[in-house]
């Protein structure tokens, strides 16, 4: 007998859905974060595991700290338990060989498989998700190796010399065989992980992705901004002097600390971000909603 079996619910998951893109997941900085976009197959950081995010098989890993990866070997077991293909799983080439030992050691303590496609990435390389989609990988400041993220859409452009050319003689031109368009990548959306803001004058094409992902751990005035910097986090006044360079058509806010509310972190974005920026800024998480917007709908 096939019986329906409702969706186990293992973790909170907010959603969040601009221009047809639906991302979902949850993040608070030292407690864990988790990010998905399910019509692409991929995630980022695995610091818990919804149940509804198991069939997803890209893993995109930023960094080793506990809130965004401790879930690695559950994920993986949790696949095989339910008869899943092996998932995929990239990160920093740094920390493969502990990754390695990590899954040795859950091995010999859990008497399970650890089967997955274990990828070490840096920054330069590219992962091909389909014809239509790859991910390029980016050089992050944080305390431990890290990377950031960015998902490419293939598209056809006219070329530049046939731009100005009329419907018909275009027409003529590719029915003789004449290659008319180039293929040119859109930046869709960068998720930055934990990092200094550093991370944007290095990556410029973060600020030109439709949707940003980023981290603002702190918006206190009294936090040590210098300090932050040490650590690799962001500070809500790191985007204020960065504001105008920010292309993003949304540029959502997560890992915020929770030593504040985010109700507090609303505040201050609306007292100290210009409403330009402010107008294209997501808050993800408060309880009371999926996701709070400052944006205009």
């Amino acid at each position: 007998m096939v019986e329906d079996v409702p969706i186990i619910e293992t973790a909170p998951v907010y959603s969040y859905t601009y221009d047809q893109i639906l991302i979902e997941g949850w993040s608070r900085a030292g407690i864990q974060s988790y990010w998905r976009v399910p019509s692409w197959n991929i995630a980022f950081d695995v610091g818990a595991l919804p149940w509804r995010f198991m069939d997803t098989d890209y893993w995109f890993i930023s960094h080793a700290h506990l809130d965004h990866m401790v879930m690695l070997p559950i994920l993986n077991a949790r696949r095989w338990m339910m008869g899943r293909t092996p998932p995929k799983i990239i990160v920093p080439k740094e920390i493969v060989p502990a990754v390695e030992q990590l899954f040795a050691a859950w091995m010999t303590l859990d008497k399970g498989p650890q089967d997955c496609e274990l990828i070490g990435v840096e920054p330069g390389d590219q992962i091909e998700l389909d014809h239509t989609r790859f991910v390029s990988v980016h050089r992050t400041f944080h305390a431990v190796p890290s990377r950031g993220y960015l998902i490419w859409e293939r598209r056809k452009k006219l070329k530049p010399e046939y731009q100005s050319l009329t419907g018909p003689r275009l027409k003529q031109l590719k029915e003789s065989g004449v290659t008319l368009s180039e293929e040119v990548p859109f930046p869709l959306l960068a998720y930055t992980g934990d990092t200094h803001s550093e991370v944007f004058e290095a990556n410029p094409d973060f600020y030109r992705a439709k949707i940003l992902i980023c981290e603002v751990t702190l918006c206190h005035p009294e936090h040590d901004r210098s300090k932050m910097r040490i650590h690799g986090h962001t500070h809500l006044e790191d985007l204020v002097e960065l504001a105008d360079r920010f292309q993003n058509e949304r540029l959502i806010l997560g890992h915020f600390t929770a030593k504040n509310s985010l109700k507090y972190l609303v505040q201050r974005v609306q007292e100290l971000v210009p409403p330009a920026l402010a107008n294209r800024i997501v808050i993800w998480g408060l309880a009371e909603e999926k996701s709070v917007s400052i944006a205009n709908k």
